[in-house]
């Protein structure tokens, strides 16, 4: 009622004068509540909550053979505890196991049939993944739930806040290692949650302007200053820059004073960093090697986005692949971070041997 004052005074007025018109009146206002209702929703209300699972959600599938709960995190920090009937894949974590050596998705669907079997996931098989704040927040977690989704499994789950939430919890933890039967996964892959350099291409020469882009590198590096391949910037005809740490509740270091995010993602942040999106338009999520942008293919999935998908090259690809020299957008081929580094320990050293020259001066004098 407060936002609409003057549809208010007018349904007081109609009244006195008859019904009809009050009638009219609140049809108005319930028109315009309805075309303003997915305004709301854009603005922080998950539109697929079942996607992110609560501690007390997680709780209640324990023990249930429909359910696998997967650790992402590698086979030694899940033998220190993890949540009983866990699984892991192996020794190294799971965004390791899950891709090659340039960290991009295997080309031969097969090795994912074999190892998501081997584990005990199959096509039907419920899944919750889960890492934990010690893991670059939780990239293991967030890049597996994209991996997932991408060879076709449609029952995925993440565990909000990760381990450490388990943990603050009070919940019971276990160190014995959990196996499962086998089973049977048949990878189907989810083209359109797959993005290519050869897509990017067509956005960033101007023949396609239907993808939206997010860059979810910091803004150092999406400005040229911070490089981590051969040159550094952006893609061209970028939609905008958030990094995916703001998507998450924050709380003060104590040691430093500055926020930190806590796991525990948040509506708000992350209708923030994706507003401005259309949902039911193609967007893109980027960063240097596809784990970041996996928080923000996550965050699009929990916020209704029908054709999200994740950069599965990365900038790292991009920025390198100096044959195909795909074009950047204020290119930097000399790391400026680092030379400003550099500047200051060389001003810091200079301040040393000066103090030192004025100690060894003053000793000198005594003597």
């Amino acid at each position: 009622a407060q936002r609409f004052p003057a549809y208010r005074h007018r349904a007081v007025h109609e009244h006195n004068k008859g019904g009809f018109m009050v009638r009219k009146t609140g049809w108005m206002i319930l028109a315009i509540l309805f075309f303003m209702s997915p305004l709301t929703t854009a603005l922080g209300a998950w539109t697929n909550p079942d996607l992110l699972y609560s501690v007390a959600q997680a709780e209640k599938i324990l023990g249930d053979g429909k359910w696998v709960i997967l650790d992402c995190r590698g086979q030694e920090v899940y033998e220190k505890g993890h949540i009983p009937g866990a699984i892991v894949l192996g020794k190294k974590s799971a965004k390791s196991l899950l891709r090659d050596g340039s960290a991009r998705t295997f080309q031969d669907p097969g090795k994912y049939e074999k190892i998501l079997g081997e584990a005990g996931i199959g096509n039907a098989t419920r899944v919750l993944v889960y890492s934990d704040m010690k893991h670059k927040l939780m990239d293991d977690a967030f890049i597996t739930f994209w991996l997932l989704e991408y060879l076709g499994h449609t029952d995925v789950h993440l565990l909000d806040g990760g381990f450490d939430a388990w943990t603050r919890a009070g919940k019971p933890v276990e160190t014995a290692v959990a196996k499962r039967e086998p089973a049977m996964f048949k990878a189907q892959p989810k083209q359109s949650a797959f993005a290519t350099s050869e897509e990017l291409l067509t956005l960033a020469n101007g023949t396609n302007t239907n993808i939206q882009l997010v860059d979810c590198r910091t803004k150092e590096e999406f400005a040229g200053y911070d490089i981590r391949a051969l040159r550094g910037g952006h893609i061209p005809n970028t939609f905008k820059n958030a990094s995916h740490v703001t998507y998450f509740e924050q709380k003060k270091d104590e040691k430093t004073g500055k926020d930190v995010p806590t796991g525990i993602l948040s509506e708000a942040a992350v209708a923030k960093a994706l507003d401005g999106l259309d949902a039911n338009g193609r967007v893109v999520f980027l960063c240097h090697s596809g784990g970041r942008s996996a928080y923000g293919y996550f965050a699009a999935r929990l916020m209704g986005f029908t054709n999200a998908a994740n950069y599965d090259d990365g900038w790292f690809i991009w920025a390198t692949n100096y044959q195909k020299n795909y074009p950047v957008a204020d290119e930097q081929w000399i790391e400026l971070a680092r030379i400003d580094e550099a500047e200051k320990k060389i001003k810091s050293l200079e301040t040393k041997v000066a103090d030192l020259e004025a100690l060894i001066k003053t000793l000198t004098d005594k003597k």
